[in-house]
């Protein structure tokens, strides 16, 4: 393909700290892009494209090192006698997105493209908790049976989306709040409540949020996880780690492979720009 190409949307898929794939990705192939009209998102991809579009990347990338380097461990047995979090991941995501994304972020972020949260609601009949182990559980075996990236049998279940839109969001708390309700896996996010439901990760029902962006023509949607097989003959362009991700979804304590995922992502996105502009 010569010049820019026509893609009018972005598409961020969830993933936890894989996700900083994405992010190198994206600094790679934004300059030969034309600015999305819209940008859909979901759990670790809703923090990532958050902190990228309101300009605070290198702000959240350093200070997430630092808050990792400092992290011994993922999980604090220890802890579960005293009154401290046996995750480290809700207070480690805050304090970083906090440290990036100033008033002036948000505002500059509510000025761009319309950006949508995607969150998960479970059936009033199950418990939040109960709810999410069970998601987790269905969505394995389908995607394994179907290869599907997303879920059809977890809508069946009672589960269901809603958006929140970054222009919705009066302050930075506010957007971190609708961005941790989003990434809310128990038992390493704690289960809180929007308009009176239960809020889970958005990627349990939809962990690529295509319906977000039902409007645009040709959305670019970036996964997390390598694929051997994409979609290609949809409106959607497609793009995935060219191997699999050096750090897992939820180690926030090996700072050298958020590092290595996020290099691997400028690397992909190099040779993916080279591509697309032919």
């Amino acid at each position: 393909m010569n010049g820019r190409p026509d893609i009018d949307g972005v598409v961020f898929s969830g993933g936890g700290a894989r996700c900083f794939w994405q992010a190198g990705f994206w600094e790679a192939v934004k300059p030969a892009l034309p600015t999305p009209s819209v940008i859909s998102a979901v759990s670790g991809g809703a923090a990532v494209a958050a902190i990228l579009f309101a300009g605070g990347w290198p702000r959240f990338y350093a200070k997430f090192l630092e808050l990792a380097t400092d992290n011994d461990r993922n999980l604090r047995l220890r802890n579960l006698l005293r009154r401290h979090p046996v995750f480290p991941h809700p207070a480690i995501s805050r304090e970083s997105f906090l440290h990036a994304v100033s008033s002036r972020g948000l505002q500059a972020l509510r000025a761009g493209p319309d950006f949508r949260i995607v969150i998960a609601h479970p059936p009033r009949v199950l418990g939040a908790r109960l709810a999410a182990l069970l998601a987790v559980a269905v969505d394995e075996i389908e995607r394994r049976l179907t290869g599907c990236m997303n879920s059809g049998w977890i809508r069946a279940l009672g589960f269901r989306s809603s958006v929140v839109r970054a222009r919705e969001c009066e302050t930075p708390d506010a957007l971190v709040h609708a961005i941790l309700q989003s990434s809310s896996a128990p038992p390493m996010f704690p289960v809180t409540r929007r308009n009176g439901q239960a809020a889970l990760d958005g990627a349990l029902v939809e962990n690529v949020p295509l319906s977000a962006v039902a409007e645009c023509r040709r959305p670019l949607v970036l996964l997390s996880r390598h694929e051997r097989d994409l979609p290609a003959d949809g409106r959607e362009v497609y793009a995935c780690p060219s191997e699999p991700v050096p750090v897992s979804a939820w180690d926030f304590s090996s700072p050298d492979k958020v590092v290595e995922t996020f290099e691997l992502g400028q690397r992909d996105g190099t040779l993916f720009r080279r591509r697309l502009l032919g």
